[in-house]
């Protein structure tokens, strides 16, 4: 997949549509682990996009601390006038990459609201090499 960054994208025409959809911030949090979630996985190297138009904007490129952790990303959301039971509040849909030498490269997607953080865990799975024996 061919990113372009965020710096970038603010070159393009679509930047202020963008940005006009999303003025708010939405914060992400994730936890990265292993062996059912009990190992923390330092190093994963994490990038987070979007698919804008015909691009796939990179909004951050980052690597996991020994904790598995990496907080305090801040992502462009869309302005939400409250959580009620009465109105579904807007958000804007994000994917994830995250890799690491001898784990399988996970990809998923995740969605972030404005002025909320929120907690992403991902279960990394080590890659299984299968080794063949002859006689």
């Amino acid at each position: 997949m061919d990113f372009i960054t965020f710096d970038e994208f603010k070159s393009l025409d679509i930047y202020n549509d963008f940005m006009k959809k999303n003025p708010d911030k939405g914060f992400l949090k994730v936890g990265i682990t292993t062996t059912n979630g009990l190992l923390p996985v330092e190093g994963v190297r994490v990038r987070i996009y979007k698919d804008i138009g015909e691009y796939n904007v990179l909004f951050f490129d980052g690597l996991s601390d020994d904790s598995g952790i990496i907080d305090n990303i801040v992502l462009p959301a869309p302005k939400s006038l409250s959580f009620t039971s009465l109105n579904v509040p807007e958000y804007s849909n994000y994917g994830m990459i995250l890799e690491k030498e001898g784990f399988n490269t996970k990809i998923i997607n995740f969605t972030v609201f404005s002025n909320i953080k929120v907690l992403q865990n991902v279960l990394m799975e080590k890659k299984i090499s299968i080794e063949s024996t002859s006689k």
